[in-house]
């Protein structure tokens, strides 16, 4: 969906017709064609001043929640010259949904009326802010101007014209092309008048029912063959042919100087090299000579188009491989400035930015040091990046040295490939087929041809002892065909320690069931404390959400080896931060035979939870385990409220000092006179949701209540802050650390760190892996799925090691709260009081860096020089407190 411009159109000449006619197939990407406006609009209160306007799916009809859709396309069609005849027109739509409708459904298309005419689709992808200007559900330009007649422009005869109406019939559960045949007559007043030109409305009248929806592919679909087409069947002339034709024409060598444009804005940051600067105006001064030539030209016959097509396809080539050798121009242009050879160079990259090895030119920086600041008890990280310039690299291998003894450890890990296998739908740029996820620590070498580049995940953790300072060390990298590189380490360790106590309370969903199916009775104590050091060493409570049963038992308790007393107690001394003492099930799930609770009614099974949640509560107290950091956790995602309300009140008179946790859908956080706001004591809403209902979060923390959040599928639009492996990296980050920090959640909830349905075995092989990022069905890319099998146990992820940099900053902003109560406690002045207010005023996030959760900015630079501000800060103020 693209704003309206002049346009290339698509003529394709029918061999089987009279001469005399020709059709016309009007489609984005098309041969050129970028003339399709169309945006979807949904009808709840929540999401009517949102656009649509970027998504892939129009949808029309009432979703299975009972809640509406409308949708509206309109086909620029102003470079067909005025009077041409139109002797036949069709709209073709792709219906892609194989679940709906749930029945037969006829879809109306209708013409828009001329009230209505003055829209533009927006550039909204659902990110639930609205647009200003662009249309929604409630304005048709939001929030000036109304629809004609109604929400959703549904108003007959005001909103759009019944004069006439196309038909087409949708399958149930069937993805296929819909064709509605048009009116010749308004296709040719749209020719001779572009302005009434509004547009057509779909919408199922005839939909009644929950399901009955369609879903249809839009211009910004993923697949170019499925966007809206319109079909034309026109009188041939020879002045229509040369005037189509020179559209054509026009649009090539317009596509080709924008693709110009594009490459030299791209390359102009970096001061392109030599080599990159004349290519480029090789192809500047070739664009520019063939659109003199085609403007001399009277007429365009189909050899002039042929030509023009082809030279300026051909400089489109030319500059997609001037883009693709940049990365290796610049290495070239680094080595020979600093006196190296040239067969490979050493980048440096952030690790909030994704690498792609192959389809995307490497964007970071060639420097002689990678520099790592970092408190004690610390991990940072940095990505050298391997950039092939004359030579395959075969058998390339890497050292560190020099960081010995100054209590800093350092690691390296290749950067590990998965192939998209679900992109998400909220379409994002999706450069590559392959996308850097896991880190391959048990890859001892590889190989990088020319044209690819690789990433080595550098990791620097400073111990409680390390002295504050400076420490220069240096990575080496080998091959066994070129000279050895290396680059300097300078590590700086800040005069203050990260606790070790986890400060954003955490619960994931984690289960010894999926660690342990890869390695067979090598799966033992040894290897699940591997899984478990992972989670710690990152941050992350070690606990199952979805514990069932909490006995101890392989095969029937999720987390088996942590059913002891010393393995609570180990927890802890790690700062694990939060104990599910079990999972209560809804009562369809809890009284299934499968599930082996033996239970005949409800009541039976909550007994029976009980009895079990005991035995576990002994453990835990006997371990010494802090009673604000345990929970009972309920009826997921659930609308029950009734059952979540009558197993709450069991489980509270059983466990009354211990909290009861839920993501059911109940709003009420503590307020009102509900039983379920009665018995429960930590709600747990998407992120949006809290976002929504602060106000209701505040009043109910007064009353004692907690409010986490989570995130899971969900939330999925464009500018979501989630981590699925086709978004940034630094989204990772900033959720949980300056968006956990500026609305305050009281936790974090995940559902899932090892969905592996689709994995039959462990990573062992890369950068290039089999290994399938999908959890289930139609989840996107690493939904459920923050880690990987290695061969000989877990591997992280990208993203991971994201949450873990956001959860310290989270620690860097505890810590700075809890200095500056005590130094406000004390009455400071002078010198020391003047620190301490410019210490406060860093108390606050800065809205370039983050706004809303929705709002905020993703350079890595931008996140890290506030770090240093708030990490720089904490050391004036420890210093300050401790000479009092």
């Amino acid at each position: 969906m693209r704003a309206l411009t002049t346009l290339a159109l698509a003529a394709a000449f029918l061999s089987a017709t009279h001469a005399e006619t020709l059709e016309l197939v009007l489609q984005d990407g098309h041969e050129g064609y970028t003339g399709t406006e169309d945006f979807m609009m949904y009808a709840p209160s929540s999401v009517a001043f949102v656009n649509y306007g970027r998504t892939s799916s129009l949808a029309s009809g009432i979703n299975r929640w009972g809640e509406h859709y409308c949708s509206i396309v309109r086909f620029d069609v102003r470079s067909i010259p005025a009077g041409s005849k139109v002797l036949g027109a069709k709209l073709l739509l792709y219906h892609h949904s194989e679940d709906f409708p749930r029945r037969a459904l006829t879809v109306d298309v209708h013409e828009l009326t001329a009230a209505n005419a003055d829209w533009s689709e927006g550039a909204g992808d659902g990110t639930r802010t609205p647009t200003p200007g662009a249309p929604c559900w409630a304005y048709r330009k939001y929030d000036t101007d109304e629809w004609a007649g109604s929400g959703g422009a549904r108003k007959p005869d005001v909103d759009f014209s019944t004069k006439w109406v196309s038909q087409a019939e949708a399958a149930p559960e069937t993805t296929a092309w819909l064709e509605f045949a048009l009116p010749a007559s308004a296709v040719q007043r749209w020719i001779d008048a572009p302005k009434t030109n509004a547009g057509l409305h779909l919408w199922p009248s005839m939909a009644a029912e929950k399901g009955d929806i369609v879903y249809l592919s839009s211009s910004e679909a993923e697949d170019q063959e499925h966007h809206p087409k319109l079909v034309l069947t026109l009188a041939s002339s020879a002045r229509l042919v040369s005037s189509l034709n020179r559209a054509r024409a026009t649009r090539a060598i317009s596509r080709a100087s924008e693709r110009c444009t594009e490459v030299s804005g791209y390359a102009l940051p970096y001061g392109p090299p030599p080599e990159t600067k004349a290519r480029l105006g090789r192809v500047r001064r070739a664009l520019a000579e063939l659109a003199r030539t085609l403007a001399e030209t009277q007429t365009v016959g189909d050899a002039v188009l042929g030509q023009v097509s082809s030279q300026a396809d051909r400089h489109v080539r030319e500059l997609n491989r001037i883009i693709a050798d940049l990365p290796r121009d610049r290495a070239r242009h680094w080595n020979e400035t600093n006196g190296l050879p040239t067969d490979f160079a050493l980048g440096i990259e952030s690790p909030m930015v994704k690498v792609f090895r192959r389809d995307a030119p490497f964007e970071g920086e060639f420097r002689k040091t990678v520099r790592i600041s970092l408190a004690r008890n610390e991990h940072e990280g940095a990505q050298i990046v391997i950039v092939p310039v004359d030579v395959d690299l075969e058998g390339v291998t890497w050292e560190i040295t020099g960081l010995d003894g100054s209590g800093l450890s350092a690691s390296v890990a290749p950067v590990g490939y998965v192939r998209s296998v679900r992109p998400h739908p909220a379409k994002l740029p999706d450069p590559s087929h392959w996308w850097p996820d896991p880190l391959l620590s048990f890859l001892k070498s590889f190989e990088v041809p020319r044209r690819e580049v690789q990433p080595l995940w550098l990791d620097v953790y400073a111990s409680a002892e390390a002295p504050a300072g400076i420490t220069r060390g240096q990575l080496t990298v080998r091959a066994e065909n070129a000279q050895p590189k290396m680059i300097g380490i300078e590590v700086t360790v800040f005069d203050f320690a990260v606790p070790v106590e986890q400060h954003l309370r955490t619960i994931w969903g984690m289960s010894e069931s999926n660690f342990g199916k890869y390695y067979g009775d090598d799966y033992d104590e040894d290897l699940a404390w591997e899984y478990f050091n992972l989670f710690l060493d990152h941050r992350l409570a070690v606990a199952d959400l979805y514990r069932t049963k909490p006995t101890g038992e392989k095969g029937a308790d999720s987390v088996y080896h942590l059913a002891s007393t010393e393995a609570l107690k180990r927890l802890r001394a790690r700062g694990s931060g939060w104990w599910n003492v079990g999972y209560v099930l809804a009562p369809k799930w809890a009284l299934q035979e499968a599930r082996g609770f033996g239970a005949d009614t409800y009541e039976a099974y909550l007994d029976t939870c009980v009895e079990m949640f005991r035995e576990e509560v002994a453990r835990v107290q006997a371990a010494g385990w802090p009673a604000d950091r345990l929970g009972i956790y309920f009826l997921d995602e659930t609308s029950d409220f009734e059952a979540l309300a009558k197993a709450a009140e069991v489980m509270k008179r059983a466990f009354p000092d211990i909290p009861l946790m839920t993501t059911g859908y109940d709003r009420s956080y503590g307020l009102g006179d509900g039983a379920v706001a009665k018995w429960m004591d930590i709600w747990v809403p998407l992120t949006p949701r809290y976002h929504e209902d602060r106000s209701q979060i505040i009043e109910g923390r007064k009353l004692g209540k907690q409010v986490w959040w989570y995130i899971c599928v969900g939330p999925r639009d464009r500018g979501a802050l989630n981590w699925f492996v086709q978004y940034p990296a630094i989204r990772a980050r900033l959720l949980m650390g300056v968006a956990a920090r500026k609305y305050a959640p009281d936790g974090f909830l995940y559902y899932r760190v090892a969905g592996w349905n689709n994995n039959d075995e462990p990573i062992s092989d890369g950068p290039y892996t089999n290994w399938d990022p999908h959890y289930h069905q139609t989840l996107p890319d690493g939904d459920g799925m923050l880690i990987c099998a290695g061969p000989e146990g877990p591997l992280s992820t990208i993203r991971l090691e994201n949450i873990r940099d956001g959860l310290e900053d989270y620690e860097y902003y505890w810590l700075l709260d809890d200095l500056l109560a005590e130094a406000r406690a004390r009455q400071l002045s002078g010198r020391a009081a003047a620190i301490v207010q410019r210490a406060g005023e860093l108390q606050d996030i800065p809205e370039e860096l983050l706004k809303s959760i929705v709002e905020y900015g993703e350079s890595p630079e931008a996140l890290l020089s506030q770090r240093e501000k708030v990490a720089r800060a904490i050391e004036q103020l420890q210093r300050i407190v401790e000479a009092d």
